[in-house]
């Protein structure tokens, strides 16, 4: 059964769009992006964030935000701390391709 020339462009370009929405999908930048948001959606079962800020002091007092993060360091579950460092490496990973601008690490 031979195809039109409408039918073969459509089929074609079905093929395009979805090779090119995996190749978003795939990006590494959407997939850092997707894991910080992964790790931060399971800290909030051991943190309460609401909390946090609340207790937190004023934005600009060094000392006391400096005191308050090692308190909140050292009372913190391991896997609290394990979120959080998973968190920051993967978004220093994020802003090193990001920096080098790699062509692929723009989303």
């Amino acid at each position: 059964m031979a195809k039109t020339a409408a039918q073969l462009k459509a089929s074609v370009m079905r093929r395009v769009w979805f090779i090119w929405g995996i190749r978003q999908v795939l990006n590494p930048v959407f997939l850092k992006v997707v894991l910080i948001a992964v790790f931060l959606w399971e800290s909030r079962v051991n943190i309460y964030y609401a909390q946090v800020f609340r207790n937190a002091p004023p934005l600009f007092d060094l000392v006391r935000n400096i005191e308050f993060a090692r308190s909140a360091v050292v009372h913190a579950a391991p896997s609290t701390i394990a979120l959080m460092v998973g968190v920051m490496g993967v978004g220093a990973w994020l802003v090193t391709d990001i920096i080098r601008r790699k062509t692929e690490a723009w989303i």
